[in-house]
């Protein structure tokens, strides 16, 4: 048997949906994980499902970057760095912020937006999967005039690729979400949104994968895809164990770097520190339906009885589980927004998110080692594309005709 399985190289949600889709399609699986399931990015993933969600990389990305970059209190910040990898990373970032590129990667991700709404509903349909899956959309929430015109830029955008965000003034945002203060200026409803508690989904997703005979082996660090004449012939652990296996598909989301180059494959992902804070308790409502908080960007989402408070962007190198003074900074702008959130904290994380210079992807086959493929750097949209890249690679994978377009995901256009 074993040399006829996959070995997928990451037990994050994107590599669950890959074992879940492969199996699916009746190939023998093993998923190794260096961790637990769902130990790194989807743990701390915000919990929102948003289709249409922009690229990271967009026109004037860099100038409004700049004014954030180097405060510790802000959405973004960037620890001064002299490694050369990150200055290339910045370089091909600055290049995907031209209006062209930006056209072009929205192109692209809303195909995968479209594909993974889809399978998304199905899949919830068809597997028993208690999540806390909310299909009723989002609420993007603005507090300033600015903010709003911001959102209104967005949304425009949107609607150009088929989205239908529609805007709501302030007693139509408060009528469909009470738990907002007043005197905001309003906001818009993202219909196509979707939520779902992000550790649960992946966890539970996995036993259905299990079930149907994929294994699963956690505490399994991989370190290199073993290559013989051009192919790969499985993989080798940090124990030096060897693992023979048919094909390999990495998806070890910051991780995966260093991997591919055991296949010639240069990938460039950067890791970007994420933080949420879970809060409980104390009586006070949860809001109805997730939330974005335009200015502070934040995500708000009720799960399960508690609500997260996701954000930042950092960039500071493979630090994962540090915390930071700036967790503190979540909730103390979210009560800017709500008019009360419960005030027992019951979760606090810091952890890696695998992005691109370009916000696409790499999804597909690798180019010099056959049977190797590649599933990573999703960004803060792993848990939002997982079904979809489950699927295309199982399709890929099985010798069928995948559901898009896969040209602007090829791991190998660096």
């Amino acid at each position: 048997m074993a040399e006829k399985r996959i070995v997928i190289v990451g037990g994050g949600v994107v590599g669950v949906a890959c074992a879940y889709y492969l199996a699916k399609a009746g190939a023998a699986v093993l998923v190794l994980e260096r961790d637990k399931i769902a130990a790194g990015a989807s743990f701390g993933n915000a919990g929102l499902i948003s289709p249409g969600h922009p690229p990271i990389p967009r026109p004037g990305a860099m100038r409004h970057g700049l004014r954030l970059m180097f405060s510790r209190s802000g959405p973004l910040y960037v620890k001064p760095t002299l490694r050369p990898s990150f200055w290339r990373w910045m370089w091909r970032f600055n290049a995907a912020c031209s209006p062209g590129a930006f056209a072009n990667a929205m192109k692209a991700t809303s195909a995968l937006s479209w594909e993974t709404g889809r399978l998304y509903d199905a899949l919830l349909d068809r597997e028993p999967l208690r999540c806390d899956y909310r299909r009723g959309g989002y609420l993007e929430v603005c507090r300033s005039e600015r903010g709003l015109d911001e959102a209104r830029e967005g949304a425009e955008l949107l609607k150009r690729f088929g989205f239908d965000p529609r805007e709501l003034d302030e007693d139509e945002l408060l009528d469909r979400e009470p738990t907002v203060r007043e005197g905001v200026m309003g906001g818009f409803w993202h219909p196509q949104g979707r939520s779902c508690d992000p550790l649960v989904f992946t966890e539970q997703l996995a036993k259905r994968a299990v079930a149907q005979g994929v294994v699963i082996r956690e505490r399994a660090a991989v370190t290199a895809v073993n290559v013989e004449r051009g192919r790969a012939t499985g993989v080798t652990t940090e124990h030096g164990e060897t693992i023979p296996a048919a094909a390999v598909v990495l998806a070890g989301g910051v991780w995966t770097p260093s991997i591919a180059k055991s296949i010639g494959l240069r990938a460039p992902i950067e890791p970007a520190r994420g933080y949420h804070v879970d809060v409980q308790g104390g009586g006070a409502p949860l809001p109805r339906r997730p939330l974005l908080l335009m200015e502070a960007k934040i995500a708000v989402t009720p799960m399960n009885g508690r609500l997260r408070l996701a954000g930042t962007l950092e960039f500071s190198g493979m630090r994962s589980k540090e915390q930071t003074a700036r967790q503190d900074i979540l909730p103390v702008n979210t009560r800017e927004y709500l008019r009360d959130i419960p005030m027992g904290e019951c979760s606090r994380w810091a952890g890696l998110r695998p992005c691109t210079p370009d916000g696409l992807p790499m999804i597909g086959r690798a180019p010099r080692a056959r049977g190797a493929f590649i599933a990573a750097g999703h960004g803060m949209l792993g848990l939002t594309f997982a079904p979809v890249t489950g699927k295309l690679i199982a399709q890929m994978m099985m010798g069928e005709e995948p559901a898009i377009d896969m040209a602007p995901f090829n791991p190998d256009r660096f």
